[in-house]
């Protein structure tokens, strides 16, 4: 996974699940969409997800719009 401090990307991560567990979201900082599920999945499991069984990943990137001032 590439380094999330030198990323200029951020993903929405939406987790979920079959079981009980509620849904788990979240917002990580990525460069690809599958390094965003990679972190949102291990976040997970340290939020105690571990043995919930997955049914639907969904992503979305966060877009920052910059104001420019136009001459």
């Amino acid at each position: 996974m590439g380094d999330a401090a030198m990323s200029t990307m951020k993903w929405g991560v939406l987790l979920e699940f079959r079981t009980d567990h509620p849904d788990f979201e979240v917002i990580v900082p990525a460069d690809t969409k599958l390094d965003a599920v990679i972190a949102a999945e291990e976040a997970a499991v340290a939020a105690g997800y571990a043995d919930a069984e997955l049914r639907k990943i969904t992503t979305w990137p966060l877009v920052n719009f910059i104001k420019r001032e136009v001459a």
